[in-house]
């Protein structure tokens, strides 16, 4: 979570798949920027703060990370967040999901 002055910015939900594994992959389930604090960085504060305690946490138990996904909708601003701050690539297109197409998109580590 971010804050300031105690008002809440932005959130962060990340989702460890497919069991606790020596190779981990993580999900970026949900981010998101109360409207008058984007464009101020708040979303790439919260990736990389998080991930940085998720990789710690996970070497912490004997683990590293393999894979991060990301999904959003194929006309939204975030698939240029998470490449600039995950390096993830467009992997696959779900057509007609949720709201329209969605675009899964994959960071190897």
């Amino acid at each position: 979570m971010a804050k300031e002055n105690g008002d809440i910015l932005g959130y962060i939900l990340w989702q460890e798949k497919g069991g606790f594994r020596k190779e981990a992959v993580w999900e970026l389930e949900q981010i998101a920027v109360k409207e008058t604090a984007r464009g101020r960085g708040v979303a790439t504060f919260l990736i990389e703060q998080s991930l940085k305690r998720i990789i710690e946490y996970l070497k912490a138990r004997g683990s590293k990370l393999k894979i991060v996904e990301a999904t959003t909708g194929t006309h939204q601003q975030a698939q240029w967040l998470y490449q600039k701050t995950l390096d993830a690539q467009p992997e696959a297109i779900i057509k007609n999901f949720f709201r329209g197409d969605e675009l899964i998109m994959i960071a190897r580590f």
